[in-house]
């Protein structure tokens, strides 16, 4: 029922996002996952004041708080697949952005935690 939902914003909230694929479920991710804790996370550069907590990493609970938790992991994921690409095509790294990325975010496929990518 869209009665409740101002004229302006109809069109524009008709999407309900997909977050987990087969791989969100896979005992790989899950390993991953449950393998992380806050420690590994500092020493990989996390900053200090980033709010986390080694439970969060237990289980899926923390992370399936929010829908779109799962499309951050794939969005860094190509955005690292993207920038490996043009390092891998001769482009040095400081040049590695604006129009030139934008196409090489365009041609990255994979499969994420959310599906096809």
């Amino acid at each position: 029922d869209w009665s409740g939902v101002d004229d302006t914003l109809l069109g524009m909230i008709c999407l309900v996002p997909k977050s987990h694929g087969t791989r969100y479920y896979s005992a790989e991710w899950h390993r991953i996952w449950t393998g992380l804790t806050r420690e590994k996370l500092l020493q990989a550069g996390m900053p200090e004041t980033f709010p986390t907590q080694s439970s969060f990493f237990n289980d899926f609970a923390w992370l399936d708080q929010e829908i779109y938790n799962p499309l951050i992991f794939d969005s860094m994921t190509a955005i690292l697949v993207a920038v490996g690409d043009l390092l891998s095509q001769g482009v040095a790294l400081e040049e590695a952005r604006g129009k030139m990325l934008r196409d090489a975010l365009i041609k990255v496929r994979f499969e994420g935690l959310s599906g096809d990518v």
